[in-house]
């Protein structure tokens, strides 16, 4: 499960994906991918986003995605919210 770091502390999408199905276990990057996932949020509408050469591309979230398949999951989600 890919999310900023406030929807991960709060375990929004844990309640609601075990309220659809009781077997489900969300796994989360580790730290480091985190940082990763959260470059990628924040990054992805600024000009950082248009220069592939740049440490804090967002596409470069497919290490996460990469490090995820590592770990065995069986699917990947990326989720954002947007509150305004």
């Amino acid at each position: 499960m890919m999310c900023s770091d406030g929807l991960r502390r709060i375990k929004l999408y844990d309640k609601y994906s075990t309220a659809a199905n009781p077997d489900m276990h969300l796994v989360y990057p580790d730290e480091e991918m985190q940082k990763l996932v959260t470059l990628g949020i924040c990054n992805a509408k600024n000009t950082k986003h248009y220069n592939s050469a740049n440490k804090e591309f967002p596409e470069k979230i497919t290490e996460v995605c990469n490090h995820l398949v590592e770990q065995g999951v069986d699917c990947i989600v990326g989720a954002k919210t947007l509150m305004r």
